[in-house]
C-alpha cells in the first residue's frame, strides 16, 4: 500500500477513533485503527471495540491500493507532531509502516490486517431521518444519569422509544431518572422505536462528540441485527444494542406531591456548588430545608467542618420539609435544565423528589433522597 494525502484530511480521522479504540485489552488489535488506500481514491479508516465502531473516509491520492492496521494512538500522535505537508503512508512487507513528511521519517509497527473485525455490512438498510441538534441535546440531558455499574448491564445505555408520537429518552442508575422527550417528526415508526432500545453509554458518548460538530441539517437511523446504525455525510457509526428489558420508568415518577417549591436555577445552582465544598467526603450528602419562602441549604462534615446558606424561593406551597440529597445528582440534574424558574416538588422526605424547568414536561429529573 501507499498513499499521498494531507495532514489535515487524515489528522481528523483518526482523532475520532481514539474514544472507541480500547486501551487495555486482551486483543491487542482493538488498539489499532484499520486503513484503506481503495483503487478510486478513497482513504479509509475504520476503529471498533466491538461494541462501538466508526467507519469515515477522505480522498487522497493513492499510488498502491491495499490496507494496514496501526496502533491509533501511536498514529495519531505522529501525524500531530508532522508539519502541515503532504505525507506519504506506505506498507511493503511484514507489518511495519512507513510514514514520511519532507526530511520526517517513522517507522511504526502494525498488526495483521486480517486480525481486524469485519465491519458490519449496510447497504440494505433502511433509514429514518433524525434532526441532530435535537438529538444532541437530548444526549446531553439524559447522559449523565447512566448507571456505570457493569452488573446492571440495563442500565448502562440509554432508552430511546416512540410514546404517543413523540421521542422519549430515559436514563437511570437507580438512584435518579432523566426522562426527555421531542416532537420529532418520524414518518412510518419503525418496529424497533415502537418497542424501544437500549443504546450503550460509550456509544452516545463518542456519537455525541461528532454530532456536536456536526453541521448539517439530518442524519441516518437505522437498527439492523442488534445493531444501532447513525449515518453522518460519509461517517458511518455503529453500537451494539444493550440485550435487556428496561425497568418501567413510569412507576418512577410520583404522580402527586404535598411541597411545590420555586426557584431561580442559577441561584440553586450557585448556592449547591458553594455548600458541596464540604460533602465531597460524606457521600456528597446535602440538607435541604424548606421554609416558608426560603430554602436553607446545610452541609455538614465531622472531619471539615460545616456550612449553610439561605436563598430566596419564588414561592412555596406545603408544610416545612427538610430533606436529604446527594449534591452530585442535585448539580448535574440542574445544570442539565434551561435557565429561568424550575419547580422542586416532594411527597416527603423519605420519597423521591421531582425536577424541571416551570411550566415544561418535555424534560424531568427523578431523585432518591438520602438519609443525613
Amino acid at each position: 500500500m501507499e498513499l499521498k494525502i494531507a495532514r489535515d484530511e487524515i489528522l481528523p480521522l483518526v482523532s475520532k477513533t481514539l474514544g472507541i479504540v480500547e486501551k487495555k485489552t486482551t486483543m491487542p488489535i482493538l488498539s489499532n485503527l484499520y486503513l484503506e488506500a481503495t483503487n478510486s481514491g478513497e482513504v479509509v479508516v475504520n476503529a471498533t471495540d466491538l461494541e462501538v465502531g466508526i467507519s469515515d473516509k477522505c480522498s487522497g491520492e493513492v499510488v498502491k491500493q491495499g490496507s494496514i492496521t496501526i496502533r491509533a494512538k501511536n498514529f495519531y500522535d505522529v501525524l500531530k507532531s508532522l508539519p502541515d505537508e503532504p505525507i506519504v503512508i506506505s506498507s511493503d512487507t511484514g507489518d511495519w509502516i512507513h510514514i514520511e513528511c519532507g526530511k520526517i521519517e517513522f517507522n511504526l509497527v502494525g498488526l495483521p490486517v486480517d486480525d481486524f473485525p469485519k465491519f458490519p455490512e449496510i447497504s440494505t438498510i433502511d433509514y429514518i431521518q433524525l434532526p441532530p441538534a435535537d438529538l444532541s441535546a437530548m444526549f446531553r440531558k439524559v447522559y449523565f444519569a447512566v448507571s456505570t455499574d457493569e452488573t446492571r448491564y440495563n442500565l448502562n445505555g440509554v432508552y430511546i422509544r416512540i410514546i404517543d408520537g413523540k421521542l422519549v429518552m430515559v436514563s437511570t442508575d437507580g438512584h435518579r431518572l432523566c426522562k426527555i422527550e421531542n416532537d420529532i417528526e418520524i414518518k412510518d415508526i419503525p418496529e424497533y422505536l415502537d418497542k424501544g432500545i437500549i443504546l450503550p453509554r460509550k456509544g452516545i458518548l463518542e456519537l455525541n462528540k461528532i454530532i456536536e460538530e456536526y453541521k448539517g441539517d439530518s442524519i441516518k437511523f437505522s437498527v439492523y441485527e442488534n445493531n444501532a446504525f447513525f449515518i453522518i455525510d460519509q461517517l458511518i457509526f455503529v453500537m451494539r444494542i444493550i440485550d435487556g428489558d428496561f425497568p418501567d420508568f413510569h412507576k418512577v415518577l410520583p404522580e402527586s406531591f404535598s411541597c411545590k417549591a420555586v426557584i431561580d436555577r442559577d441561584v440553586l445552582a450557585q448556592s449547591l456548588k458553594r455548600i458541596s465544598v464540604l460533602s465531597y467526603d460524606n457521600a456528597w450528602g446535602l440538607r435541604l430545608v424548606f421554609r416558608g419562602d426560603e430554602l436553607e441549604i446545610q452541609s455538614n462534615n465531622p472531619d471539615l467542618g460545616e456550612a449553610k446558606e439561605i436563598v430566596s424561593l419564588g414561592s412555596y406551597e406545603g408544610d416545612e420539609l427538610t430533606i436529604g440529597f446527594n449534591s452530585k445528582y442535585l448539580l448535574e440534574a440542574i445544570n442539565a435544565m434551561d435557565n429561568g424558574d424550575i419547580d422542586l416538588t416532594f411527597t416527603d422526605d423519605l420519597k423521591p423528589g421531582l425536577f424541571k424547568n416551570s411550566g415544561e414536561d418535555n424534560y424531568l429529573c427523578v431523585i432518591m433522597p438520602m438519609r443525613i
